[in-house]
């Protein structure tokens, strides 16, 4: 296998299990205390709560599904995409709240996104390549 082959497999593997474990270790009893963490972190933002509280809950979902998806090579395209575009939320929100920390952060991850995306022809080891 070729080493840019490689680099992606295990790139695509990574963030995928990084941000599957974000989302399913919200679920559960920590779940109410993610939302509630959302709230405190927006309360003096200017998005409202009606905005912020049905994001806040479906975040884990969309974190857990992006990488399932991502760590076994399903519409790994779709999954890259997803990803980009939760990231993107998400750093918008946490620039409204002058984190930047937070935000530089997130920009890492998009720029994960963008390598995965531009590089999806390096895709081996995958749902998305079993032949028919």
């Amino acid at each position: 296998m070729k080493n840019e082959k490689l680099g992606f497999l295990f790139l695509r593997i990574a963030i995928g299990l990084n941000i599957m474990i974000h989302g399913g270790i919200r679920f559960g009893s920590n779940y109410g205390k993610f939302v509630s963490y959302i709230h405190t972190t927006f309360e003096n933002s200017p998005l409202p709560l009606f905005i912020v509280t049905p994001f806040a809950y479906l975040i884990p979902i969309w974190e857990f599904i992006v990488g399932l998806l991502l760590i076994i090579g399903l519409k790994t395209r779709l999954a890259a995409v997803a990803g980009m575009i939760l990231m993107i939320i998400l750093m918008s929100g946490t620039a409204i709240t002058q984190n930047w920390n937070n935000v530089g952060i997130q920009m890492l991850y998009i720029l994960f996104y963008y390598v995965l995306i531009i590089k999806l022809d390096n895709n081996v080891m995958s749902v998305d390549n079993i032949k028919k």
